[in-house]
């Protein structure tokens, strides 16, 4: 299979695998907060948020066997290869070690670490949730380099559909645990259950099938320097990205409460399936772009891919913004009630700002293969350092909807305003260009919406099937207006291409039968 079709199938299946969880999360969730309770389930994402930060210790080394592999891939140098697969599984189990230890240190203090809002009852489940994701999180470390060397060799395919096999795997589990009354510990258990399959299944197939090999000849104290210094502003942004994600409910917890973090995460959860959706195109593209800019006139060569990807991006995320922005509310009282209400207020004060990075995605891993993604760490950290401080005051003021309100500043600030600056001044890449093409979509969008207002205050959906059925037909209305004035030339007619293709084979297949 080359790389194209495998590229292709991992999109296809990377959808498949967001639409599935995403139908599945949306049953899920509401179960779980039945089964867990209110207290119980805020619990553990508040746990979660604060486990999630031993992640950092990664330290973007990911992005950097990607950078490093390169040359070696490109001149089929074996050894070369086989030294750097080395390498990185030494630093990834080096970091795990380092993250294991503090996280046992946070096990053993848990009690101070968390203390604040939290009952005695919260405090004892809370140190048993931390001890297995600590564990849990341990075993990501060592896969790491797996998952890298398998997006290296671009066999996406594999990829998707084992994460789309996790995906399966993790909610049927977890709905067992919740049935047994386990609640939130059941809940992790199962999800260590499914990483440790996961892992093995990951390791089989590079060493089996990949035929990955490692030589461990650290000889090269050179290059460690320079994996070590391209990588530190990669861990600075991975810093700050964990701290305007997760920094909510964090400080939700400590000030307002779990009860009050249950909100924010129904509203979080929701923000998580978007951003998935503008990751699952630009993720199989990452090897990609270090091929480009190997060409004549790589800048204008690049800004081509990122506008391309981004508006392939954009005609996906606008769908759900627009969408979720007209019959959110009824959607949001029908998933998991009333009392949730604020939670719509949560996501689209996430969903609109961040629209903006997503449709961009690819041009971060344009940085980091130019090395320029220094910038971005820097400027990033005085932004979170920012979206702290103005969180606090409104985490008191307006709970769940003022922590939303920190975080869509400082990414309209940071994403929306300096980085497409510096994507345009210092990184050579067209933004006009790309705004320009981007913007060309939103008079369909526009059109459409007005539909599903209008749809909205005459149906009135008050029940699930009401809410598909007007939720269907603003699909296909704004399927129609993207293909009737959204699209360009070339988009329409690659459709109208696939499209008659599709008709084609039916067609043949009849005639043979």
């Amino acid at each position: 299979m080359n790389a194209k079709r495998n590229r292709q199938l991992g999109i296809v299946l990377s959808y498949i695998s967001m639409a599935l969880s995403f139908i599945i999360g949306m049953v899920y969730t509401p179960y779980a907060l039945r089964k867990m309770g209110q207290s119980d389930y805020g619990n553990y994402q508040y746990i979660s948020s604060l486990v999630n930060y031993l992640s950092l210790l990664t330290c973007g080394f990911g992005s950097a066997y990607l950078r490093f592999s390169t040359p070696y891939r490109r001149n089929g140098d074996k050894e070369g290869i086989e030294n750097i697969n080395g390498l990185f599984l030494t630093l990834f189990m080096i970091m795990g070690s380092i993250a294991l230890v503090i996280g046992g240190i946070m096990v053993v203090n848990s009690d101070f670490i968390l203390g604040g809002k939290l009952t005695a009852d919260e405090l004892a489940t809370g140190k048993i949730l931390m001890l297995i994701l600590v564990v849990n999180l341990f075993l990501t470390f060592p896969i790491s380099i797996f998952n890298s060397y398998i997006i290296a060799q671009e066999k996406f395919f594999f990829q998707k559909l084992l994460a789309l096999i996790s995906h399966l795997l993790n909610y049927g589990l977890s709905v067992a645990a919740l049935a047994l009354g386990h609640k939130s510990i059941g809940v992790t258990l199962s999800m260590l259950a499914v990483s440790v399959i996961v892992n093995t299944t990951t390791i089989l197939f590079c060493i089996l099938r990949l035929k990955m090999r490692f030589r461990f000849k650290l000889n090269n104290m050179s290059q460690v320097k320079e994996v070590f210094a391209f990588s530190s502003f990669i861990l600075l942004s991975m810093v700050i990205d964990q701290i305007n994600w997760s920094v909510d409910k964090f400080l939700l917890g400590k000030l307002c409460g779990t009860a009050v973090v249950s909100i924010y995460t129904v509203g979080a959860t929701i923000n998580t399936h978007y951003k998935s959706l503008g990751d699952a195109i630009s993720n199989v593209y990452v090897p990609k772009v270090y091929k480009v800019l190997d060409r004549e006139n790589p800048d204008w060569e690049a800004t081509k891919l990122m506008t391309s990807i981004g508006r392939a991006q954009a005609i996906f995320l606008l769908l759900i913004l627009s969408g979720f922005t007209i019959f959110g509310q009824a959607f949001i009282k029908l998933w998991v009630g009333p009392e949730y209400w604020q939670s719509y207020y949560v996501i689209l004060l996430l969903l609109f700002p961040v629209t903006i990075p997503e449709i961009q995605k690819i041009g971060l891993e344009i940085q980091k293969a130019k090395n320029m993604h220094k910038f971005r760490s820097v400027i990033f950290a005085f932004i979170a350092g920012a979206n702290l401080l103005i969180s606090i005051p409104l985490c008191m003021k307006f709970e769940a909807i003022g922590a939303a309100i920190g975080t869509t500043i400082t990414v309209i600030i940071g994403n929306g305003i300096i980085m497409n600056i510096y994507y345009h001044k210092k990184v050579h890449l067209d933004m006009i260009y790309f705004w320009k093409q981007i913007c060309s979509l939103l008079p369909a969008v526009v059109a459409s919406a007005a539909v599903g207002v209008a749809l909205n205050v005459i149906i009135k959906p008050q029940t699930w099937l009401w809410l598909v059925v007007a939720i269907g037909i603003y699909v296909v209305v704004y399927l129609a207006a993207m293909f009737g004035f959204g699209f360009n030339k070339e988009e329409r007619n690659t459709i109208l291409q696939k499209v008659g293709g599709i008709f084609r084979r039916l067609r043949k297949k009849a005639i043979k039968e």
